[in-house]
């Protein structure tokens, strides 16, 4: 149905409209505008698509396209001009600019790293260090969900993470030194 995040199958799509639709109670026809989230500059073929099905299949009356990125950056933050959007999914990651007030697509950047790839990194990490463990999927994502998490303040995470490099750095500068010290002869433990 998807090409990492492009819908491919429509027919699958429309089965999947199908259920949602009859369950939140709507018969063929749906009398009000629908709202449909689609992904970051997703190709016109794809949301023709689209439009045939729902257009021929439930006789809508107006459909509004939106990125859901971008919808959530306008209703979070109206009053902020300059931004930017960082959105990491299940295939694919997009960096999305707010240059006064709107995006710029000529400076968006989809970068083929995800939850996906993330979590192969882990399960390769972990065969590779400890090939004597027989971990499933399911341990794997256990170890991702309990171990990982993903900073709530960027900037302060990295002063966070330098103030413990500079540590680490100063006490392995201490070191070298004592090492060096004992090497020469000029600090002999008596």
């Amino acid at each position: 149905m998807f090409d990492r995040n492009i819908i491919t199958h429509v027919n699958s799509l429309e089965h999947v409209m199908d259920y949602t639709f009859s369950h939140l109670g709507f018969s063929s026809k749906i009398e009000m505008p629908l709202v449909f989230m689609e992904p970051l500059a997703n190709p016109t073929y794809c949301r023709q698509q689209t439009q045939e099905l729902f257009f021929e299949c439930y006789d809508l009356e107006a459909v509004c396209y939106t990125n859901d990125n971008l919808a959530g950056y306008y209703y979070n933050t109206p009053s902020m001009r300059d931004g930017l959007i960082i959105s990491s999914g299940h295939s694919a990651s997009h960096i999305i600019p707010i240059i006064g007030g709107t995006w710029s697509p000529i400076y968006t950047k989809r970068i083929p790293i995800g939850g996906l790839s993330h979590f192969e990194l882990l399960t390769k990490s972990i065969q590779l260090k400890y090939p004597q463990h027989r971990l499933t999927p399911e341990n794997i994502l256990e170890i991702q969900h309990e171990h990982t998490y993903c900073a709530l303040n960027y900037r302060e995470q990295i002063e966070y993470l330098q103030g413990l490099y500079d540590e680490d750095r100063k006490v392995e500068k201490e070191n070298d030194k004592k090492r060096d010290d004992i090497f020469m002869g000029r600090n002999r433990i008596k």
